[in-house]
């Protein structure tokens, strides 16, 4: 069966009776492409290690962009007998110079439904386009350290949300970008989705991706839609 015949047959069985039409294949299309590409939790072996999950969704329609893991491992070969090193890795969309992010996925994501077009293997099609499979080391990219330990004072709900203040101006943002950003730690976990507001999650986990931006190096390990 072909990728488009497939395609149809998942839209058709996604819709629910009596209910709205299903979404144009273009949104179907994205939906695959961010469920076998941009899920960090797939991008090491057992996700139940990984420290940090981030991903950039471009535009109320989630165009993705890019999506890091991060995770926290035990370098044995040192004299201290073990060294905490942070490893990261990354999938991002291919970019044109002073292209905004939520344009690059849109445009990556159309690529991927054009090529797709007749194609039995949607993970053939993403070895054609172009997509960016990475590692990076933080203990050796410059200032990435640094920028890591600010995570601890972020501001995870709006202050003002909870204990409003006379005159607090109102946040606005239209179509705006977001970022989803999962800590997991020994008996906590916590999550954040929202724009990328000063102060907030969403951007220090940007401002972490730009630190990394001279780190990355290609992976060696099967990319994510190869697993």
């Amino acid at each position: 069966m072909t990728f488009a015949a497939s395609l149809a047959l998942w839209l058709l069985a996604a819709a629910p009776a009596e209910q709205a039409p299903p979404q144009p294949p273009i949104y179907a299309v994205r939906d695959q492409v961010r469920r076998v590409a941009f899920d960090p939790s797939t991008y090491f072996d057992d996700p139940q290690f990984d420290l940090i999950h981030i991903a950039y969704h471009g535009d109320d329609y989630d165009w993705p962009y890019y999506a890091i893991a991060i995770r926290r491992n035990c370098d044995h070969g040192t004299k201290e007998g073990c060294e905490v090193r942070f490893q990261a890795r990354r999938v991002k969309v291919p970019v044109e110079p002073g292209e905004r992010p939520r344009n690059s996925g849109s445009r990556f994501v159309h690529k991927v439904m054009q090529k797709a077009e007749g194609s039995a293997d949607l993970h053939q099609v993403l070895d054609q386009t172009g997509l960016r499979w990475e590692d990076a080391d933080l203990t050796t990219c410059p200032n990435a350290l640094q920028v890591l330990a600010r995570a601890s004072g972020l501001e995870w709900v709006r202050k003002t949300a909870v204990a409003p203040v006379k005159g607090d101006e109102i946040r606005i943002a239209l179509h705006a970008d977001k970022i989803t950003v999962a800590f997991n730690d020994y008996l906590q976990e916590a999550t954040y989705y929202g724009a990328l507001y000063e102060g907030t999650p969403a951007a220090w986990a940007d401002k972490l991706a730009q630190t990394l931006e001279p780190c990355w190096t290609p992976a060696t390990v099967p990319p994510p839609w190869r697993k």
